[in-house]
């Protein structure tokens, strides 16, 4: 704002000249006062200056004290409180209401609102809303209300919400939205949201319990005993709910104001929380194959670019042989079902950490990671053996046999790994032989879901077995 030359004398005791600011002129807006007051009631967080049509300050709400730091000696004290960087904007909009926008006509909705910083009692810089009410063709005003709201918690917010659309973690954006009621005016509170297990997934500052523990932890429960402000359920906007988000303080506050807050620190919760249950679901969706539920190309290639250069990796590349026999005598409906069979003997085969995808078609592969020196973590026969076989569908026995390949090396050849098993794969492929008979259909058929239809010939569909490793 620019400065004036007129002293202004700021009074902020209790029973001081009205806890408002008086000009050299004795000027103190009482009636005024009274209005603004009796319709705004006091929030610690929100203050109010009515300013003169030339943008002195007439008076201003005791709450102005805690909000902001106005050096009474300063020509100017609220320029004198706004960060340098926001003064000079600030100085052209109250100017460009004070003399260039003066209304024909009173609009009691005009306004204009501004986020800056000023600066606190405590000395740092808060940021701040500023509403200029341009009510100069009010003759019961006739000035401008000026209101003053700690806008920390909107920047907050607008920080957590930053941040989840950047990816950050999850514990990450909880702490931004829930730092929001500290920042608000609930400075003194603790708060930590819980998930159902009542495993802690994010807390404020200085909370007594961290992300990663648990309700139940001692140092939480001291020093959340008698002293629960307030326990809210999270839930999303779909209306599931996700845990609980509970706060605590030395001195409990029961404002409204507060109460509302903490309500809309658990919905925003609930938002964040909310959305990244269906981020997961969508990845899981864009990682999965539809068909079998296994792993697809872009996960398996995700998996490879992940894996740490110093590991070793297994993997083993795996083609129906003949599968398009299968397609053309069966139709696709036993196709597809002997693709999920093969899918389940695969995954049967699967250890912690390993990753069993479907690359399209009738083509698998298998990975494992580990040390060089732990000998042949994938044993080539083993998963011919696991592949191979007969698959009953309805009276119809149908043989499975595969080409695998089996390569090894470091991680830093990632996807050359793939490659390299393929190559070998198809290279295994001449030395094809007809699977053996079963011994005895019952026994030998592995039952998978019964297919609807008509009845399919009971006669099995021979499906060469070829098999190559290479060290």
């Amino acid at each position: 704002m620019a400065a004036h030359a007129h002293s202004v004398a700021y009074d902020a005791r209790p029973g001081g000249s009205g806890g408002g600011i008086t000009t050299t002129r004795g000027d103190t807006a009482d009636g005024t006062a009274s209005r603004v007051l009796a319709a705004i009631g006091t929030d610690p967080t929100q203050a109010f200056v009515l300013l003169e049509p030339d943008g002195r300050p007439r008076w201003a709400s005791p709450e102005l004290a805690t909000l902001i730091h106005l050096d009474p000696a300063a020509v100017d004290p609220f320029g004198a409180a706004l960060h340098p960087d926001d003064a000079a904007l600030v100085d052209e909009i109250f100017r460009a209401e004070r003399v260039g926008r003066p209304d024909a006509v009173f609009d009691p909705e005009r306004r204009f609102e501004l986020l800056v910083r000023l600066r606190s009692p405590g000395a740092e810089w808060r940021w701040c809303s500023l509403r200029l009410h341009n009510r100069i063709d009010d003759p019961a005003v006739a000035g401008m209300v000026l209101q003053i709201t700690l806008a920390n918690q909107e920047r907050s917010t607008v920080e957590a919400f930053d941040a989840a659309a950047t990816g950050e973690p999850l514990d990450r954006v909880l702490t931004l939205v829930l730092e929001t009621l500290r920042t608000g005016g609930a400075g003194d509170a603790q708060a930590a949201v819980f998930d159902l297990d009542g495993r802690c997934l994010a807390s404020t500052s200085g909370a007594a319990v961290r992300p990663g523990g648990s309700a139940a932890d001692p140092a939480w429960a001291a020093a959340s005993a008698g002293r629960v402000d307030a326990e809210l359920p999270v839930v999303d906007p779909a209306g599931r709910v996700h845990g609980t988000l509970v706060v605590v303080s030395d001195f409990p506050d029961v404002r409204p104001f507060t109460r509302a807050l903490t309500a809309a620190v658990a919905r925003r919760a609930g938002l964040v929380l909310g959305a990244e249950r269906a981020r997961r679901e969508l990845h899981d969706w864009a990682m999965a194959d539809p068909l079998t539920g296994l792993r697809n190309r872009r996960h398996l290639i995700d998996h490879l670019e992940r894996a740490d250069d110093g590991r070793h990796v297994w993997l083993a590349f795996v083609d129906l042989d003949g599968f398009k026999s299968v397609n053309d005598r069966f139709g696709h409906r036993v196709g597809d079902a002997v693709l999920m069979e093969v899918a389940r003997r695969l995954r049967a085969l699967e250890r912690p950490g390993d990753v069993v995808a479907r690359l399209g078609g009738d083509e698998f592969v298998l990975v494992r990671t580990g040390h060089p020196t732990a000998g042949p973590a994938l044993a080539h026969d083993e998963i011919v053996a696991a592949v191979s076989g007969h698959v009953a569908l309805g009276e119809a026995l149908v043989a499975i046999e595969a080409s695998v390949g089996v390569v090894s090396g470091p991680a830093s050849r990632r996807t050359a790994l793939i490659d390299d098993a393929d190559a070998l794969m198809y290279a295994a492929k001449p030395h094809r032989r007809p699977p053996a008979p079963p011994a005895a259909a019952a026994s030998a058929a592995l039952p998978v879901a019964a297919m609807s239809g008509a009845a399919l010939p009971a006669a099995p569909l021979p499906v060469a077995a070829s098999a190559a490793a290479r060290p």
